[in-house]
């Protein structure tokens, strides 16, 4: 399953057609179905799939993260948490 994905070919506005746009439209819908199945047969074989793990917000609100950081440097271990 791991092999190299051919690179799409750069279309300019001039160069694009509905039927362009289409195509690459039923493309990257293949490719995110591919990704789904690749995932499923993983699942369903037991093996690891990728995580599902959203990205921590905590780096959007330095305020909190300074307000954060105030409560729990209350001993020399918490303070290894927050660098």
């Amino acid at each position: 399953m791991n092999s190299l994905k051919p690179q799409s070919p750069k279309i300019s506005n001039e160069d694009r057609t509905p039927l362009t746009d289409a195509l690459l439209e039923l493309l990257a819908w293949q490719h995110k179905q591919m990704d789904r199945l690749e995932q499923e047969i993983l699942k369903l074989k037991g093996e690891a799939t990728k995580p599902g793990i959203k990205p921590s917000k905590m780096n959007k609100y330095p305020a909190a993260r300074a307000a954060m950081k105030a409560i729990f440097m209350c001993s020399p271990r918490c303070s290894r948490v927050f660098h």
